[in-house]
């Protein structure tokens, strides 16, 4: 960056607005990872009904 010239500069740095997310992220949990991960290796989800329902309620 230091030898770039300074319209290079300019439009790195222009394109950084472009660069950050459209919206923010929804929040998450490790319930929707945890139930794919059992369900691709044919797995029963070992998580409780009432653990399920708590993380539910998180998000």
């Amino acid at each position: 960056m230091s030898q770039a010239s300074s319209a290079s500069k300019k439009k790195a740095k222009n394109s950084l607005e472009f660069l950050q997310p459209y919206k923010t992220r929804p929040q998450t949990s490790s319930l929707t990872a945890n139930r794919r991960i059992c369900a691709a290796l044919g797995l029963k989800n070992p998580m409780s009904n009432d653990k399920t329902k708590t993380e539910r309620q998180k998000i």
